[in-house]
């Protein structure tokens, strides 16, 4: 029992200390990238991409909703030592994501094209360029939202040393992208948001190698257990009140 908690409490100082150098990094990088956006973009550019991701953005609550509820099952199957419990959330869960993703594409293919076309006041100049940022930021908002059940697996694992290099690394390759932006002559808000998306799609296939590869209950399998199904989304339910509130 010494050793067993001994080991725990070596995970959570271990995993305490990542978490605040992942912040430390992130709050520098992202404070330096802002700065080359700005200056990379302009206002109007800067301004446009802001509007457009965040039209996109505001339906990411359902991908928050959804990783608190998968994190939270996980947790249950992992403390039960029940590893087919734990594959069913997952393959339910996976499941659940590509519906939901469907789903999102109709929303947004339809009110968000609309809402940017005849709503948002986008200089004339830029119409073309803005409706191909509001594509781009839609395929990476559904790379991010397939990152749900890998990224829960690895949270319900406590395994924040890879949470904590790959967030690194994303924060940095944006860096990146923002000095690019800044040195290449092109359209900077088309290559921006194109990069970003390429990010995104390198961020969750590390993310799905990672949970594949270190955990046993990341297989899929088909499942038609009603019950794992109504528990994901009655729980994600009761937790939309608050997210929805926050976005708000």
């Amino acid at each position: 029992k010494m050793n067993s908690t001994l080991a725990k409490s070596k995970r959570i100082a271990s995993n305490t200390i990542l978490l605040f150098v992942r912040m430390f990094v992130l709050m520098i990088v992202n404070l330096y990238a802002v700065r080359l956006m700005l200056s990379g973009l302009g206002e109007t550019d800067y301004g446009i991409f802001n509007t457009v991701a965040g039209v996109v953005t505001s339906t990411i609550f359902i991908s928050s909703i959804l990783a608190f509820s998968i994190q939270r099952f996980y947790s249950v199957a992992l403390g039960e030592n029940d590893n087919k419990k734990f594959k069913n959330i997952f393959s339910a869960s996976i499941n659940i994501i590509i519906i939901s993703s469907l789903l999102l594409i109709v929303l947004l293919e339809t009110l968000g094209l609309w809402f940017v076309s005849n709503i948002l006041d986008i200089p004339s100049n830029r119409l073309d360029v803005t409706l191909l940022v509001f594509q781009f930021s839609i395929f990476t908002l559904l790379l991010t939202f397939f990152q749900v059940p890998f990224l829960a697996a690895i949270f319900a694992h406590e395994d924040m040393g890879v949470y904590s290099l790959v967030s690194t690394f994303e924060a940095v390759a944006r860096l990146t992208i923002a000095w690019i932006v800044c040195n290449v002559a092109c359209d900077g808000l088309y290559l921006y948001t194109f990069l970003l998306l390429i990010i995104s799609f390198v961020v969750l296939a590390v993310y799905v190698f990672a949970a594949c590869n270190k955990y046993d209950g990341c297989k899929y399998i088909k499942t038609t257990d009603k019950k794992v199904y109504s528990q994901l989304l009655s729980f994600s339910g009761w937790y939309t009140f608050g997210t929805m509130a926050n976005m708000g």
